[in-house]
């Protein structure tokens, strides 16, 4: 049990000194691989089962109200 504690408080402590790092080119550039790979590992699996679909039509009327809710609801939970 009390292993498990130190580890918890080791990762916290991990986390924590973390946020004061500042990332270099190189942190920078290991992220955009890896959203790459990422991105491209979902666009190949869902792509062909057709979970990802572009409409040929956009109903510009139709995005006002989520545009005002995406601008809206981060500024609440501030």
């Amino acid at each position: 049990m009390k292993a498990s504690r130190c580890a918890a408080s080791s990762l916290f402590a991990d986390a924590t000194s973390a946020l004061g790092r500042i990332p270099v080119i190189r942190d920078w550039l290991e992220a955009a691989g890896l959203f790459a790979l990422f991105v491209g590992l979902a666009a190949f699996i869902a792509l062909p089962a057709g979970l990802i679909t572009m409409p040929v039509r956009v109903d510009w009327a139709g995005l006002w109200p989520v545009a005002l809710v995406v601008f809206f609801v981060p500024a609440l939970g501030a």
